[in-house]
């Protein structure tokens, strides 16, 4: 784990090698170590977003391109938004980038949604917005 994590070298860094991780449950951090020995996950388990959110907080890039690509794999136009929210929520660039372009490509079947959270747009608006596919 310290050797794919910063934050995970400084918090053993003290010369134990405990550490209590309260934040996630062991189901997650089950994974995550999982995911640095072997560089693979068996089963995210419909976790990959909360395996993601760890590999965000306990700084570990390669687990979070790894989960990303397993939220990627599960993207549809029902959840799509929500995704796009997730990805805005972490800043997560790789990801948001391709759930934007998924977005534009599936507009006109994803708009027919009525049961679409008005709230779920905005994020969207405001990358079209800023990238200046809107004006």
């Amino acid at each position: 784990m310290q050797a794919r994590s910063e934050k995970f070298n400084h918090l053993l860094s003290n010369g134990t090698d405990r550490l209590r991780v309260t934040d996630f449950s062991s189901k997650i951090v089950k994974k995550a170590v999982e995911f640095c020995n072997t560089e693979f996950i068996e089963s995210f388990e419909n976790e990959e977003k909360n395996i993601f959110a760890f590999a965000f907080i306990y700084k570990i890039p390669s687990l979070m391109a790894y989960s990303s690509k397993e939220i990627i794999d599960n993207a549809n136009n029902e959840n799509i938004f929500t995704l796009f929210k997730f990805a805005d929520f972490y800043k997560y660039e790789p990801l948001k980038k391709w759930l934007l372009n998924y977005i534009i490509k599936n507009l006109n079947e994803i708009s027919s949604f009525k049961s679409l959270d008005a709230n779920l747009y905005e994020p969207i608006l405001e990358e079209f917005l800023k990238q200046k596919k809107i004006i």
